[in-house]
């Protein structure tokens, strides 16, 4: 080892003067280059244009890096875009519930309202029910509602809303009723001419949106546009509430009665609210006996004839 070294030693540090000139000339290269830049900043404008050569080439060592970068936070930007928009989209949806909920309310209250108004021109006791249930037969034109016996409802009691009669009580339980509606093939109505006052019978025809009165003469003065209102007769329904309004009135030759369409005023296939009309109470014998007694004198039994027939007819 000693030995190599030696001899690479004696290579280096020969005495030959091509070497040593060599040498001194490198040396003054290194001190013009080193004075070069001193002065003139050369090695720097090297630099840079080396730099220039190579930096495409260390854009394209980058790029591969650059490019999965770049389709990282696309995928992050892409993820969160996606969460945003899910989010959103929930959001709409909530809110969507809540306008069609704040519609529904909105509805409701008009149609509480249009109830209370048809209320206010009532003077006898109401109860406001609501519509539970409908019966899906359809030759059976009937509901169920919220309220029964509990509340004072009973069969045959007179149910209206806002446009006119409904219908009335079929059956009550404790906690609803069963309410047939005008419609229904089965009921039948009395009901006049607000008009002229002819009286007639309005059947259901299993239509909410039609009523059927077959017995009308053919010569009797009913017209499109005539408002039907009930006549009071068979003690079920009061006089005066409005029903229907005449549709078309068809007259044929040889034929004793009209046949007579008409349409409820009533929302039959529409209302969720009804007014449940209570009955007019009848003032009892007894009483209306007492309230007499307590006006008029009592007779004397000694009094003349005379006297005790003058309150005779005074009463």
């Amino acid at each position: 080892m000693p030995s190599s070294i030696n001899r690479n030693a004696s290579s280096l540090f020969t005495s030959n003067g091509f070497s040593t000139a060599r040498l001194m000339a490198y040396c003054l290269a290194a001190v013009l280059l080193m004075a070069l830049d001193q002065r003139g900043a050369y090695n720097q404008k090297i630099r840079t244009s080396l730099a220039t050569l190579v930096s495409p080439v260390q854009m394209l060592a980058s790029l591969p890096v650059e490019m999965f970068e770049a389709i990282g936070e696309n995928l992050v930007a892409r993820e969160n875009l996606l969460t945003i928009n899910q989010n959103l989209e929930d959001r709409l949806l909530r809110q969507q519930v809540k306008l069609s909920r704040l519609s529904a309310l909105e509805d409701e209250a008009r149609r509480l309202r249009s109830l209370l108004g048809a209320r206010s021109g009532l003077r006898v006791n109401t109860l406001v029910a609501e519509l539970l249930h409908i019966d899906l037969d359809p030759y059976s034109h009937k509901v169920i509602v919220d309220r029964g016996q509990n509340d004072g409802v009973f069969a045959g009691m007179v149910v209206l809303d806002a446009g006119g009669v409904m219908g009335q009580v079929d059956i009550a339980s404790p906690e609803t009723a069963e309410i047939i509606l005008i419609s229904d093939p089965d009921h039948a109505l009395p009901v006049q001419v607000a008009r002229t006052g002819m009286r007639s019978i309005a059947f259901g025809t299993g239509d909410t949106s039609i009523l059927m009165l077959p017995n009308v003469s053919i010569n009797a003065d009913i017209k499109q546009g005539d408002l039907l209102q009930t006549s009071g007769m068979g003690q079920l329904f009061p006089a005066g509430y409005s029903v229907a309004r005449v549709m078309s009135v068809e007259r044929s030759p040889g034929h004793p009665f009209a046949r007579v369409w008409a349409r409820p005023l009533s929302q039959l296939d529409r209302a969720r609210e009804v007014l449940v009309l209570f009955p007019e109470k009848t003032i009892d014998k007894s009483t209306q006996d007492n309230a007499e007694s307590a006006v008029l004198p009592k007779a004397d039994p000694k009094a003349p004839e005379a006297d005790t027939s003058a309150v005779s007819d005074s009463r």
